[in-house]
């Protein structure tokens, strides 16, 4: 998914002055929250996401998603 197709999904689903941090996503049976995005490719025009579980308070642990994952998921409001 390129940073264009990114923002176009996730921007309609946040209000003025708000992050990605209120943007979640289900992957197989647990849902997650963003908590960070980085480019990849060769000129960085692909997204991936690092997100927390949502259910998951206690850990700190933070998971990778790469840009082939990114184009699979169903962003929604936290």
């Amino acid at each position: 998914m390129t940073w264009k197709e990114f923002g176009e999904k996730v921007t309609p689903l946040l209000k003025t002055h708000e992050t990605i941090g209120e943007v979640g996503f289900k992957f197989g049976k647990d849902e997650y929250r963003i908590t960070s995005q980085w480019g990849s490719g060769s000129e960085r025009q692909f997204v991936n996401l690092w997100a927390k579980k949502i259910k998951d308070k206690d850990s700190g642990r933070i998971y990778p998603f790469t840009a082939e994952q990114v184009d699979k998921l169903k962003f929604y409001r936290i």
